[in-house]
């Protein structure tokens, strides 16, 4: 199920599943920048819940985005403060040799289906073809 706009979902209002890749909106503090990517939100330790946080209210600290592909203890760590907007990947139109699947904790990710790849020719089959 594809829409064809985004929807953008606040932090104070929903979370996404701990794990899932969303794409995230994040203001900077103190500028008029909004920095845009993906992450997903870790927990410290398997009992966590994340909760949705309002803007202003205190920021957990058991859980966090995560920009990288590492763990919790990963530099790229953003709190959850409630001024931060994320959006289903699966919201997003994908490329030609690509489609939303679910995963089995019900997290979304785009597969490539098919031969999508083309390797570089070699240097030789170049030549042949400049020729």
């Amino acid at each position: 199920m594809m829409n064809s706009l985004l929807r953008w979902i606040n932090e104070g209002d929903e979370l996404p599943l701990i794990g899932e890749r969303v794409l995230i909106a994040h203001p900077r503090q103190g500028g008029d920048i909004w920095d845009i990517t993906t992450a997903r939100i870790l927990a410290r330790h398997e009992d966590v819940i994340a909760l949705p946080v309002k803007a202003g209210d205190e920021w957990p600290t058991d859980y966090a985005w995560s920009r990288g592909s590492g763990g919790f203890g990963s530099i790229d760590i953003l709190l959850i403060t409630g001024n931060t907007h994320w959006a289903r990947l699966d919201t997003i139109a994908l490329p030609v040799g690509a489609e939303h699947r679910t995963g089995p904790r019900g997290e979304t990710y785009a597969a490539q289906v098919g031969d999508v790849w083309i390797p570089m020719r070699s240097l030789a089959s170049r030549q042949q073809v400049q020729m």
